[in-house]
């Protein structure tokens, strides 16, 4: 027996004992298990896997009935391992390594980046929301090569766009100002509709 328990805490193991009648071949176990998890004896005399008894859920069967006798056949197997799951809110960077890789859904609650830059990459949102974070760095998306397109600076609700914007229709409930620069699509605002190309400051050309 002690070869099969080599290894293994006190409580990580069961026993269980029948009694022999030398014409029943098949017990009933209390756990269900398999051939290679039950160590089974006879007498003492450890019996060989397969050879001498096999193990099918709850079943134990002999090849050969074991002789008479009380409590004579002794089986131990052990028991299911425990997982234990963590709380709620106590699994952190520190006990992971690497990458992680989620096959389902993410259903975030709150922020949910600490501190002041979160990236995704290859990632598609719907109903987006993106909040800076920390007092100092502004809200920026990039393209594909970690270039600057539309920045929000901290703290500030102008918001600064790299390169060309196109509209079907720009809406202003302010009027449109500017300094520089043309619009060549309608522009529509409080004073009105622009159909031709204004300049920044709202004249018509």
């Amino acid at each position: 027996m002690a070869g099969f328990l080599v290894g293994l805490n006190i409580n990580d193991v069961a026993a269980e004992t029948f009694s022999g009648n030398a014409s029943t071949t098949a017990f009933t176990l209390a756990v269900a298990g398999t051939t290679n998890t039950c160590g089974v004896y006879i007498l003492g005399v450890h019996q060989v896997p397969t050879t001498d008894y096999s193990v099918s859920g709850t079943t134990l069967t002999f090849t050969a009935a074991p002789p008479s006798g009380t409590n004579n056949i002794c089986v131990v197997y052990t028991k299911p391992a425990i997982v234990n799951t963590p709380a709620d809110g106590t699994v952190t960077t520190a006990k992971l390594s690497g990458d992680l890789t989620l096959p389902g859904k993410i259903t975030a609650a709150g922020d949910t980046a600490a501190g002041d830059n979160a990236s995704m990459g290859y990632t598609s949102a719907e109903g987006l929301i993106l909040t800076g974070q920390g007092s100092t760095n502004d809200v920026t998306i990039k393209n594909d090569a970690d270039a600057d397109v539309i920045t929000i600076a901290t703290g500030g609700t102008a918001v600064d766009v790299v390169g060309a914007l196109t509209a079907g229709t720009i809406t202003s409930d302010a009027g449109v100002a500017g300094t520089t620069g043309t619009f060549s699509a309608g522009v529509s605002g409080t004073t009105g509709t622009f159909t031709s190309t204004v300049d920044i400051n709202g004249s018509e050309l």
